[in-house]
């Protein structure tokens, strides 16, 4: 999708503040902190202190009674069961099923089951022949039984125990533990047989109770802990089953009937567990309590601690010796504390008088906090030891390294095991302290804690008993531990207590929702189920605002002050977006409440002398700094013990045992408050809990000092409030590994009625009226006006604050809208203000009141936004779940999976809307490739994410669909009329559409002209001014960046004509490589048998896209034209390119060509395009300058052909004749000639290369360089020819350049004869390769030329070979065979002979010279027609003179007849000739 309005950086700025709140809420002190025990390290007692216990009535001063408890229902037993009741002959119990919202009544052998909401599906059982003792009823293991088996419903005889199936009527086949919703509703049926049958082994099973993952625990009448043990097998009415003694040790498993006791000692009364632990707890009847870790199977059960009556009371009294040790009676039930509950303490136990003993299974030392102050005592130690180190830093060695020593308790942080059953604190109950009123609990039989909510059922009358409810409810902002206590009467004797559990089918439970919903507890009594309602804090404000008839009320101002500002402004704006309230008085009132009392943000300012660090971070409207209740400062009731185990003095705790900081320091630990998250300050809350932005506040040009800014209690409220809201899913995977949503479709709906409720509040009550009370705390009367001029005398400067009331002070009270309430007094100071005074830092109040304002304005704009991005967020994800979550991800790309699987719900809502614009697409595909309409769906996503989802994919998407709709069309018209009307469509919402995908499916119909007029339309449309154009034309001016950037439009643009030319190239095929932006969809394709029916031949595709290019070119923007051209070139469609005649293209090629030197294809292009175009002269210089161009990219045979090219281009006739052209036609002719030499250079160095392996490198060198560079004739002749003694190369060079050395080049030749017969081979082969040489250079050279000197040449080759040995010379014929000039040749023996040089005068043959001469005549005599026929004659006669001189030296040789007989015979032959 598109980028989305938001700003990114507001919904940062909002989450992360919305982090730093949740944190504090969530770190919230607990009941170890609230109890005392983390402040001194030992057990504590509360209970004895006036304080410790508050009614109701004291919050509304006496206005009217507060309710803690209320009446629902009370639903009597069946009539038709009360008949049976005449029937009882020995035994009857009850009790509740509440995880189906049923009660149950035994009446000897028969069971009865009911709803208890209302009477209604009365199930029995009579099947037992023994009398029933106990019943439970447990959720069956996973996988075990079929999926209409729910549950297990455990009945236990004297002499079985018999397990039966519970199944439902129309129960959804394959959802295990289906919710109350529908299971307390539907009717309940019990199998006709039992599953399991087991036997008891004379032991009474007194109690039953099962876990969550279905395992079955029993409580025997000999004390001892079972369990029935069960698996699956092949069918499942033959379960394997049997019971394990867990008291009696493993050799139970295999004969449990061995040790079973025969007498009672101390029978099993109660069994719980808890489930988020793994933790069982058993009570026996004589007040022991045992401690188990059930682990995941029977094997791995084990036994943590048994406490007996006598170490429990012996633990109490060592904590509490005040109180009558007959105070202790023995427990009589037993809770456990979930760790939703609290992290520390596990178990709650009440003795039959009232009392709680609260336990834990870690000893003291095992514990976080203690831990972390041991820590800290060693992290001192080692500082202090760092320092004396320091100290002697200088008789440390340098490479001496201080070696870091591990902190105390760090291993066993990471051990929390269970280690026993330790009593951490003693409450004592309502009736002890001095001045109490109310009664005592007595014969307590029933404990029942929920959230903080404990109710008690004791009995003390007959046939009667009493609720005692004790809830922290109304106390949770209090550090201390503070009750209200509430007594209500009931109908007769209470069997079972139960809580209701919720009817609908969550899989996620919020604060936010817990808060709104009243919990609900059934008590089971033998006239019926009494249903009472726990009274929440936002159920106490509603009944407060009522009574009061609006907010302007002490009592409810009081309410505020007990709860902090903070607090109660979340309870305000939890009741007023209660839908049940809404538009109602009461939601009209909390709504004003939390405007009037929610403060307004502020600066701290204090003197040098005021108090410490901590004291100044306190909140304005704090209860500890106020005054109000709870500042009581720390009472003091009578402590007991000294236990500390810190450092320096300390008391033990007693009584309400966490003071408050204002009542001086209370104990060793003080380190553990500051090791509390230091999170935003709001002006209220405890000082352990603060929710200040610890973050600089940028102002505008300059920063705010945010170490004394806070914000306001309106906007703690708020983003508690969203916290509370979001907690659940905030930081929550949006997918599972299966690609299942971890939240259900009913989670989003409730999310999103809570977040629309929030959004109705905000703009009912908009964030303008939110801000501008201003005022001042700790009883300081102070106001300001935004914008008034009207300020404190310049004497009462010292006095005009910067701090900011909240109504709670003495100030007059406002009413709702406290915008327009602003107005400006003279300041005044109060005496209450804990050192805080007027600032005299030289800022204006009114600057600093304006900033507070603006920033916290700034905090709830950027909130706002958050929320507006929450709901649009969740309503998707609602969206995705109702179309099958894990199909929609399944669809995605790899890497889209993996992406989603990391992102948790805060990442989607905050940065991650790319990921949901990915699902929206895959949501829309699934309606297109089902050929489905994609209008509702769009309408609907509009209307749940217009900013995900926005007009420009609605149009997109309806345009894909329409597009979609051609596949099938055989109409051609109708066919180009959905094109055209798709089109028009389109461009009505450039630019911002998705242009890459719809032309993509433009592409697929064939709709080639389509996409390039979308295109120009777009571009058009993204720049209007053409900026891109000017840019262009300018040749890119870098500091251009309006046009850069317009450039840049239009190239995206323009990038999807390239991608339809991809498609047509593929020969139709889906475009599967197109270049697109990270960003763009990803629409179906068209297929390829519904494409048009385009010929998939390569001459028709190339045809095909000739044309599209021509229509292209038409459009007279030159950006479309170098998106064509540049398409072309990556295509390497060369031929196509230059048959374009756009003068266009020879821009590009140029402009190209200038940018990219190096780039020797567009030069090559352009030469040609030159050349097709007639300009032949512009096409020689840019082979001119290809050839002369240095690098790799060319070698030496292309540079020799763009040479030869460049040449036969300035020879064309349309070059002309002017004498510019004739200098340049004559350089490239030189240049071509010099290239020719070079080449013949780099042949001969190729030839040496191998062959002179130790300067192989340089000959490397050497032919690189020729490869890549041009040279002249000097630098040729110097760097190479005369370097590597390529002689023959020399021999060209001189000639080329007409240099006239004879001396040189006879130098040459002897260098070029000698290498010749410097071969290993035999004389013969020597001779050979040496006369093949010379006639080789003969036919290159003209013998008449000075680089053939003929006369050196003839007399060189005969000396070599009379060295050689050779009888016969083998020059004469070798010399005939070149065509030389026979009468030169003549001559040139001739003056051999007549010279008669002393180099044959030696004793090997004297006469080879006469042979050679002899052997020459003879061939001219035998072959006449080497001789011209005009120059035979003096030929002829010339040859006569050189055989008689011959003839004349042979005479005067001894042993010379035949030579000379030979040498007249030839004579005569040439005299015949002539």
């Amino acid at each position: 999708m598109g980028e989305p309005t938001v700003s990114l950086e507001s919904l940062e700025l909002s989450g992360n503040i919305l982090d730093r709140h949740d944190i504090a809420d969530a770190s919230a002190p607990g009941l170890l902190e609230v109890t005392g025990v983390s402040q001194t390290g030992t057990p504590t007692v509360s209970g004895l202190n006036d304080f410790d216990y508050q009614q109701l009535t004291a919050l509304s001063m006496g206005l009217k009674d507060l309710n803690q408890l209320s009446t629902v229902n009370k639903v009597p037993i069946p009539p038709e069961i009360m008949e049976h009741f005449n029937h009882i002959k020995c035994h009857c119990t009850m009790g509740l099923f509440p995880e189906i919202g049923r009660a149950w009544l035994t009446i000897d052998t028969d069971l009865y089951i009911w709803t208890y909401e209302n009477v209604r599906d009365v199930a029995y059982f009579d099947g037992l022949s023994e009398v029933i003792i106990s019943v439970g009823l447990v959720a069956p293991k996973p996988g075990v039984f079929v999926s209409d088996v729910r549950y297990l419903l455990v009945l236990t005889t004297p002499v079985e125990i018999v397990i039966l199936g519970v199944t439902f009527k129309d129960a959804n086949n394959g959802t295990p533990n289906r919710s109350l919703s529908s299971q307390s509703t539907e009717e309940m049926q019990l199998m006709s047989g039992p599953i399991f049958l087991l036997n008891t082994d004379q032991v009474a099973i007194m109690c039953v109770q099962g876990t969550d993952d279905g395992r079955i625990f029993l409580g025997g009448r000999d004390g001892c802990l079972y369990e029935i043990v069960y698996q699956a097998e092949t069918n499942w009415f033959g379960k394997r089953c049997r019971k394990v003694n867990h008291s009696q040790g493993l050799i139970s498993h295999l004969v449990p009937g061995l040790f079973k006791m025969f007498t009672e000692v101390d029978s099993v009364k109660s069994i719980v567990v808890d489930n988020s632990r793994r933790l069982l707890y058993v009570l026996l009847s004589k007040g022991s309590i045992e401690t188990w870790d059930i682990g995941t199977d029977a094997g791995s059960t084990r036994r943590i601690a048994r406490l007996s009556h006598k170490e429990i009371f012996a633990n109490a009294t060592a904590i509490l010796r005040t109180l009558n040790t007959n105070t202790f009676l023995p427990v009589s039930a037993i809770c456990p504390l979930t760790a939703d509950d609290s992290s520390s303490l596990h178990l709650v136990a009440v003795t039959e008088n009232g009392v709680r003993l609260y336990f834990s299974t870690l000893p003291l030392n095992m514990h976080g906090f203690y831990l972390q102050h041991q820590q800290q005592q060693q992290q001192q130690q080692q500082q202090q030891m760092q320092q004396s180190q320091m100290e002697n830093l200088q008789q440390t060695s340098p490479g001496q390294q201080p070696v870091p020593t591990l902190l105390f308790g760090q291993d066993q942080l990471g051990s929390r095991k269970p280690q026993g059953l330790y009593m951490l604190h003693v409450r004592v109950p309502p009736g002890y302290t001095p001045n109490t009123t109310t009664g005592k609990p007595t014969h307590v039989h029933t404990l029942h804690v929920t959230q903080g909510s404990v109710l008690m059922v004791s009995t003390p009358q007959q046939d009667q008993d009493f609720l005692w409810s004790l809830s922290t409810e109304q106390f949770q902002s209090q550090q201390n531990f503070i009750e209200s206590a509430t007594v209500m009467p009931l109908d007769g004797q209470v069997w079972a207590v139960g809580e209701l559990k919720r009817k609908d089918r969550l899989s996620i439970t919020t604060p936010l929702r817990t808060a709104q919903y009243p919990r609900k507890v059934a008590l089971l009594t033998n006239q019926g189920v009494h249903i009472v309602c726990l009274q929440r804090s936002v159920d106490v404000l509603q009944q407060l605002l009522l009574a009061c008839r609006g907010p302007n009320n002490d009592a409810v101002k009081a309410y505020f002050q007990i709860q902090t500002e903070a607090q109660a402004c979340a309870t305000a704006l939890l009741l007023a977006c209660l839908e049940s309230y809404r538009g109602t008085e009461v939601g009209e009132w909390a709504a004003q409440a939390f405007v009037l009392y929610g403060g307004e943000p502020y600066f701290d300012t204090f003197l040098p002398n005021a108090g410490t660090t901590a004291q100044r971070q306190l909140a304005f409207n704090s209860p500890v700094a106020g005054g109000g209740y709870g500042s009581g400062g720390g009472y003091d009731g009578g402590s007991q013990q000294s236990g500390n185990f810190g450092p320096g003095p300390g008391r033990m705790w007693a009584s309400t045992p966490f003071s408050t900081p204002g009542g001086g320091g209370r104990g060793p630990l003080l380190g553990y408050q500051q090791n509390l998250p230091q999170l935003p300050s709001d002006g209220g809350g405890s000082p352990n809990q603060s929710f200040n932005n610890n973050n600089n506040v940028s102002m505008g040009p300059h920063v705010v000092d945010s170490a004394h800014f806070h914000y306001s209690a309106k906007h703690t409220a708020l983003y508690l409030h969203v916290s509370r809201m979001m907690r659940c899913v905030w930081n929550r995977p949006c997918i599972n590994e299966r690609f299942q949503s971890t939240i259900l479709q009913a989670d989003c709906a409730t999310l999103l009625e809570d977040l629309y409720a929030l959004r109705r509040f905000l703009e009912t009550v908009p964030l303008c009226s939110t801000l501008g009370y201003v005022g001042g705390r700790n009883g300081t009367s102070v106001r300001a006006t935004l914008g008034s001029s009207s300020f404190a005398p310049s004497g009462q400067a010292n006095q005009s604050g910067l701090l900011l009331q909240s109504p709670l002070s003495n100030g007059n009270e406002r009413g709702y809208g406290g915008a327009s309430g602003l107005f400006s007094q003279p300041f005044a100071t109060s005496s209450g203000g804990a050192g805080y005074v007027p600032s005299t830092a030289g800022v204006s109040q009114r600057t600093c009141t304006e900033e507070a304002l603006q920033e916290e304005k700034k905090s709830l704009d950027a909130l706002a936004r958050l929320i507006k991005q929450s709901c649009e967020v969740i309503g998707l994800w609602k969206v995705i779940c109702e179309h099958q979550c894990h199909q929609l991800v399944e669809k995605l790309a790899k890497e889209e999976q993996n992406l989603l699987k990391m992102c948790t719900f805060r990442d989607l809502i905050i940065s991650r809307a790319d990921v949901c614009g990915r699902l929206i697409v895959t949501l829309i595909n699934t309606y297109l490739a089902d050929n489905a309409s994609v209008g509702p769906i769009s309408s609907k996503l509009r209307e749940v994410c217009p900013t995900l989802y926005r007009h420009e994919d609605a149009v997109s998407h309806k345009a894909t669909e329409i597009l979609l709709l051609t596949r099938s069309c055989t109409d051609r018209e109708k066919k180009e009329e959905r094109l055209r009307t798709a089109l028009q469509l389109c461009k009505s919402a450039v630019p911002n559409l998705p242009l890459g995908e719809l032309c993509a499916q433009f592409s697929a119909c064939g709709f080639y002209a389509g996409v390039i007029e979308l295109c120009t339309v777009c571009a058009a449309k993204s720049d209007p001014n053409e900026a891109a154009l000017h840019f262009y034309r300018n040749n890119e001016p870098m500091d251009n960046q309006e046009g850069f950037i317009a450039y840049q439009n239009r190239s995206k643009c323009y990038r999807e004509v390239k991608a339809m030319l991809d498609y047509m190239y593929e020969s139709g095929a889906p475009a599967s490589g197109r270049s697109s932006e990270a960003g763009d969809l990803a629409y179906p394709q068209m297929e390829q048998h519904q494409a048009d029916d385009r010929s998939t031949d390569g001459r028709g595709n190339r045809a095909e896209i000739q044309g599209v290019i021509g229509q292209a070119l038409q459009h007279t923007d030159q950006l479309l034209h170098i998106a064509i051209y540049e398409w072309l070139l990556s295509k390497g469609l060369h031929s196509e390119m230059l048959e374009i005649t756009e003068p266009s293209l020879g821009v590009f090629l140029s402009r190209a060509m200038t940018r990219t030197p190096e780039n020797m294809q567009l030069a090559d292009l352009l030469w040609k395009y030159h050349e097709r175009n007639g300009q032949h002269a512009s096409a020689a210089k840019i082979l001119d300058r290809l050839a002369n161009s240095p690098g790799d990219s060319i070698d030496l045979l292309r540079r020799i052909e763009y040479l030869a090219r460049a040449v036969m281009c300035m020879r064309s006739e349309s070059v002309g004749f002017s004498a510019h052209n004739g200098v340049l036609l004559k350089d490239l002719e030189d240049k071509l000639e010099v290239a020719q030499i070079q080449r013949q250079v780099y042949d001969a160095l190729a030839l040496l290369a191998p062959s002179n392996d130790g300067t192989s490198r340089y000959t490397r060198d050497a032919l690189h360089q020729l490869d890549t560079n041009l040279y002249n004739l000097t630098q040729l002749y110097s760097d190479f020819a005369e370097q590597y003694e390529l002689w023959e190369c020399k021999l060209t060079i001189l000639n080329c350049s007409h240099h006239n050395d004879p001396l040189l080049i006879e130098s040459v030749w002897t260098h070029i004869l000698d290498r010749e017969l410097s071969g290993p081979e035999d004389t013969a082969e020597c001779c050979r390769r040496m006369l093949a040489k010379v006639k080789s250079l003969a036919l290159e050279y003209d013998s008449s030329g000075c680089c053939f000197p003929l006369a050196f040449i003839v007399r060189e080759l005969e000396i070599r070979c009379f060295r050689l040995g050779l009888f016969n010379s083998p020059v004469p014929e070798a010399l005939l065979e070149m065509n030389l000039d026979v009468e030169e040749l003549i001559n040139i023996y001739s003056r051999l002979v007549s010279m008669n040089e002393r180099i044959w005068m030696t004793d090997r043959d004297e006469l080879y010279l006469i042979r050679s001469t002899t052997n020459l005549l003879s061939l001219i005599a035998a072959q006449p027609s080497l001789v011209p026929l005009k120059n035979r004659r003096k030929v002829l006669g010339k040859s006569q003179e050189l055989s008689t001189a011959a003839l004349n030296i042979l005479y005067t040789k001894p042993d010379t007849e035949s030579m000379i007989d030979s040498l007249r015979d030839t004579q005569s032959k040439l005299q015949r000739l002539l």
